[in-house]
């Protein structure tokens, strides 16, 4: 209750400013956005019955999602094996490992993900795999 207390009118007024701008845009998408969705055909891309298998298999949508968590779940395993091994190494006794450690880290945060992730896939997947 303390949070409430320290509110004033113009917090009150911004609040009813931006609570009715929600509803004038919910309004005006449920006017114009005049379609009915047709959900029927999605469980043919979830699961699909194999004629040579003589049972159902999983199709493109949950053969995405598996493949998704699949790396989710080692991209998570990574890491945290990397920021643990960094965690460690910004707190060494070493000033050159803490050096490292921290110019890497500077690096990293400097560089935009999407340029990291085109570099490190021309840098390695094309060296090795020649693709």
């Amino acid at each position: 209750m303390k949070a409430l207390s320290k509110l004033k009118t113009g917090d009150y007024v911004l609040l009813a400013i931006i609570a009715a701008f929600i509803l004038f845009v919910t309004y005006r998408v449920e006017g114009a956005l005049n379609y009915n969705w047709n959900w029927a055909p999605i469980p043919n891309y979830l699961i699909r019955w194999d004629e040579d298998e003589q049972r159902f298999v999983t199709n493109f949508l949950l053969e995405g999602m598996f493949t998704t968590l699949r790396v989710c779940f080692y991209a998570s395993i990574m890491a945290l094996i990397f920021g643990t091994i960094l965690g460690l190494a910004r707190v060494a006794n070493n000033l050159a490992i803490r050096m490292l450690a921290r110019t890497y880290l500077e690096m990293l945060r400097n560089v935009p993900p999407l340029l990291l992730i085109r570099t490190t896939r021309r840098c390695v997947w094309h060296r090795t795999l020649g693709a």
